[in-house]
C-alpha cells in the first residue's frame, strides 16, 4: 500500500484532504453556532420571501435585489459584532447545556451541579444581551432573552432550549428587519418605520 491509495482515487492529497476538512467543518457549524458565517445572499432571499412589499418590488424590477443586498451590507457592517457574539454565546450555552444535561443523571449531586451550571452560564448572556440592545436598539429582545433563560431552569426539558441559537436567530431576525427598512426608506422615502 503506498502513501497515495489512502485517498480517493482521481483526486490528489490536497483535494481529499480540502474535501475531509470542509466536512469537519460543516459538522462544526451545526454543533457550534460560533463557527457558522453569514451568507447575506442568503438573507437577502429571506427577505424577499418573507416580506410581500419588497418582493413586489425585486418582482417589477430585479435592480431592486441589488439595492437590498447593499443595504443589508450596510447594516450588516453595524452588527457584524453582535452576529459574532451571539454564536460564542449560543456555542458556550451549547457547551455548559450538555454538562448539564448530562450531570442531571448523576445520583444525588447531579441536579445541584445542573444549577449551578445555569448560573455559569448566565454571566456571558447578560454581559451579551446588554451589549446588543444598547447597540442595535432592540430592548424588546431582553425579555424575549429572560423568558427562555427561565424556562431553561426547567429540568431536563429546559437543556433542549439551551440547545437553541435564541441570541444568535434574534441577532439575525434583526438584521434583516434593519435592511428591510432601510430598503424601504430608499425606495419610498415616505415610508415609516414601525416598531
Amino acid at each position: 500500500m503506498t502513501p497515495n491509495d489512502r485517498f480517493r482515487p482521481g483526486t490528489s492529497k490536497l483535494e481529499s484532504l480540502t474535501k475531509g476538512t470542509k466536512a469537519v467543518y460543516g459538522l462544526a457549524k451545526i454543533i457550534a453556532p460560533a463557527f457558522q458565517r453569514e451568507d447575506l445572499g442568503m438573507h437577502v432571499d429571506y427577505i424577499i420571501k418573507h416580506d410581500p412589499i419588497i418582493n413586489e418590488y425585486v418582482k417589477r424590477d430585479p435592480k431592486y435585489r441589488l439595492l437590498l443586498r447593499d443595504k443589508l451590507e450596510d447594516v450588516y457592517k453595524n452588527y457584524k459584532p453582535y452576529l459574532i457574539s451571539a454564536g460564542i454565546v449560543d456555542t458556550w450555552d451549547r457547551a455548559t447545556s450538555a454538562l448539564g444535561e448530562a450531570a442531571q443523571f448523576v445520583p444525588g449531586v447531579g441536579n445541584l451541579f445542573a444549577a449551578g451550571e445555569e448560573m455559569v452560564e448566565l454571566v456571558p448572556k447578560i454581559v451579551y444581551s446588554a451589549m446588543y440592545a444598547h447597540g442595535t436598539g432592540d430592548y424588546n429582545a431582553l425579555p424575549y432573552f429572560a423568558v427562555n433563560e427561565l424556562a431553561s431552569f426547567t429540568p431536563y426539558v429546559g437543556e433542549a432550549i439551551d440547545f437553541k441559537n435564541i441570541y444568535l436567530e434574534r441577532a439575525r431576525e434583526r438584521l434583516r428587519k434593519r435592511a428591510s427598512e432601510d430598503f424601504m426608506k430608499a425606495v419610498a422615502p415616505s415610508w415609516k418605520t414601525v416598531q
